[in-house]
């Protein structure tokens, strides 16, 4: 069951919120200069609903007397007028074919004292909240984590529901990720204080580890107060927070980016794709009988059996036993780590063995197991992308991670058979050709990069040609190769040492080769130069849109 927040805050185990017109230049300067830095008693903006709050939703004064503070229940009393009849209110609520999810309730803030929360019921169906919410004469709304909440508003694939649309709705917690992308978390309570100077008891302080369901059951005070607070803080933080992305010029990311891609993340979440359990278990079958056979494979060649997945125990046989080379000791023994073992896999078929047996473990669990349990009933795994998560800006899939599906092995390629297409439909894969090192020929605006790709030439061989000063059709395999290291390592930074690891040289040959790179595109190098020397005098660098 969710919970739905308006005018601060749709709450879902979401949360919407309603603002008010923005105030005018000066009405705005005043209130910057009047923050407070006391919350409202949430005891005291709970259990009322103003005049405001009455006209913005659009409620006769019958419909809409009161709010109670602990007996929710007694909101049934004052909605008579609205109340359906038992058959209506049993049905199943749907936009298209898509069944809209009920939720708990919705908690309003539409000022400082104006704060509320409206719990659904039978005398209040979801049905008849969403067409007062959606009604309401509200200029715009605010709220945090809107992405979960458009499920429960009926929004997916379509972007407005009456009077709320995409370009009216602002989500507090992505604006907080824009300006601070290296938190893990935005709840409500740090985004009230970072943005509002506000110190707010945190929904685990107020009802610890409860869903709002149970604590709306066992802790009502408390989960009232929870509601409200994150209704308020929407309302509260919303101007400071459109100020600061303002003066950060990150508004046009906010808006055309960011906002749009929550309604898309959303539709993607909800259509999800369709997964075979009866293929995931073949797989798995498949890997099970390969981990057999390296397990005795692996306890043969050490002449014992032992616990692989135990780096202790391994690292005993591996650089005790066997004797092998590189073995770095530790207060908790020697280290095993993939480093360590990728170095000893070409001369050590145990190692090799090792590795292998790590990886279709890894494999078997994650994967061939792990997806099945999240086949939903519709034969489709629904996975969550996640907007705020790293600090670049790059999405994540979490639960399950979507995004790591192997590729570089056999059996590690099977598992993508398990996904398929619709009936009717087909997968398409596409990719940038070279992404990186166009974006770094617009950037840094170097103009023999920049006419290699206008000519549609191997960008490698032609970087081949150049650096090593041979003719373009003259340029072996092995020094495209190196010269795409040298592409691709350059973009990320790399240094000497690190190309003479990828490429196997030393590293004096690896720094002949950065230097040549860089005599070859010298506005790469001096855009680079700039970058740091810009992160070193603000601390921070930004990305082409602002980031």
């Amino acid at each position: 069951m969710k919970l739905i927040g308006l005018a601060a805050c749709l709450i879902s185990c979401t949360s919407l919120a309603v603002a008010q017109e923005n105030p005018e230049p000066q009405e705005r300067q005043q209130h910057e200069q009047r923050l407070p830095r006391e919350v409202p008693n949430p005891e005291k903006i709970a259990t009322q609903m103003t005049d405001q709050m009455q006209e913005s939703l659009q409620l006769t004064e019958k419909q809409y007397k009161k709010i109670y503070k602990l007996n929710l229940k007694e909101q049934k009393e004052h909605f008579k007028a609205m109340q359906n009849s038992g058959e209506e209110a049993g049905q199943q609520e749907t936009a298209g074919s898509c069944h809209i999810p009920d939720f708990l309730g919705l908690a309003v803030a539409c000022g400082e004292e104006e704060i509320c929360y409206v719990e659904a019921s039978e005398a209040l169906p979801c049905r008849k909240i969403r067409e007062l919410f959606a009604g309401s004469a509200a200029a715009s709304y605010a709220t945090l984590d809107l992405k979960p909440q458009l499920k429960e508003l009926g929004m997916l694939e379509k972007k407005c529901l009456g009077t709320i649309s995409e370009e009216n709705l602002f989500d507090n917690t992505i604006a907080a990720y824009l300006l601070n992308p290296i938190k893990n978390e935005y709840p409500y309570e740090d985004i009230a204080k970072d943005y509002a100077g506000l110190m707010i008891p945190s929904r685990k302080d107020l009802i610890e580890k409860l869903t709002y369901e149970k604590a709306a059951e066992k802790k009502p005070e408390e989960f009232l107060k929870c509601v409200c607070y994150m209704a308020y803080v929407a309302y509260k933080t919303r101007e400071p927070l459109e100020k600061e992305l303002a003066d950060t010029g990150m508004e046009a990311l906010f808006r055309e980016i960011e906002m749009p891609l929550v309604f898309t993340l959303a539709d993607m979440e909800k259509e999800g794709i369709i997964a075979s359990g009866e293929a995931l278990k073949e797989y798995g079958d498949k890997l099970a009988v390969r981990i057999d056979e390296l397990e005795r494979k692996i306890y043969e060649e050490a002449g014992e059996e032992f616990n692989i997945n135990s780096p202790k125990q391994l690292g005993v046989i591996l650089f005790e036993k066997l004797s092998l080379p590189n073995g770095k000791k530790t207060k908790t023994g020697y280290s095993t780590a993939a480093d360590v073992l990728d170095r000893l896999a070409p001369d050590y078929p145990i190692v090799a063995d090792i590795l292998e047996y790590r990886q279709l473990t890894k494999l078997k669990s994650t994967y061939a197991d792990g997806l099945v349990n999240y086949i939903a009933e519709d034969g489709r795994i629904h996975t969550s992308f996640n907007q705020t998560i790293t600090a670049t800006g790059r999405l994540s899939s979490t639960e399950p991670n979507l995004q790591n599906i192997p590729m570089r092995i056999e059996l590690g390629r099977l598992i993508r058979k398990a996904f398929l297409p619709k009936s009717g439909f087909v997968f398409v894969d596409a990719d940038y050709s070279q992404i990186e090192l166009r974006v770094l020929a617009h950037l840094s605006g170097d103009e023999k990069l920049i006419e290699a790709y206008r000519n549609a030439q191997d960008i490698h061989r032609t970087t081949a040609s150049q650096v090593f000063h041979i003719p373009f059709d003259e340029v072996t395999d092995l020094q495209r190769r190196n010269a795409k290291a040298v592409n691709f390592g350059i973009v990320y930074g790399i240094s000497s040492f690190g190309l003479s690891q990828d490429l196997s040289i030393t590293k004096k040959e690896a720094a002949e080769y950065i230097e040549r790179y860089f005599e070859t595109y010298p506005k790469i190098k001096g855009y680079l130069d700039g970058l740091v020397a810009e992160a070193k005098e603000k601390g921070y660098v930004t990305t082409m849109f602002g980031r």
